[in-house]
């Protein structure tokens, strides 16, 4: 998938869930498993949480470990590349490394109204924290 349409997605994920976080700085940490995040971003679309621009970039598959999405693992290796997220494989959590002024100038950038980000972040962090136990 093109670096550009990866990058779109990163920031349009990363600043959603920055943005629903109840802190201005020490954003929680993101859950980092791919299963985990297949698992979470396919219920909310199925759903129709997620914004349009989002959920017509993402393909999920049975994999040979279950449900994958595809753009996952690029995702999120886009965001720590340009330095949204610290990977933590440890604590399986990517730390945010950006605060919520950051996050509001991703959601510019990404063109996608602020108040439908917040609602999907808030949408993918219950879904994520949720789904934490089950799925790993």
């Amino acid at each position: 998938m093109d670096r550009t349409i990866i990058l779109h997605l990163a920031r349009m994920i990363y600043s959603s869930w920055v943005l629903a976080d109840d802190n201005e700085e020490n954003i929680t940490p993101m859950p980092s498993s791919d299963n985990l995040w297949a698992h979470a971003l396919q219920r909310l679309k199925e759903e129709g949480q997620i914004p349009k621009e989002i959920a017509e970039e993402l393909t999920f598959i049975d994999g040979h470990q279950g449900l994958e999405c595809l753009e996952g693992p690029a995702i999120r290796s886009m965001a720590a590349e340009i330095l949204i997220t610290r990977p933590n494989p440890l604590a399986d959590t990517d730390k945010i490394e950006v605060s919520k002024a950051v996050g509001r100038h991703m959601a510019v950038k990404c063109g996608v109204e602020e108040g439908r980000l917040i609602a999907f972040g808030h949408a993918l962090r219950a879904a994520m924290l949720s789904d934490k136990e089950g799925v790993s």
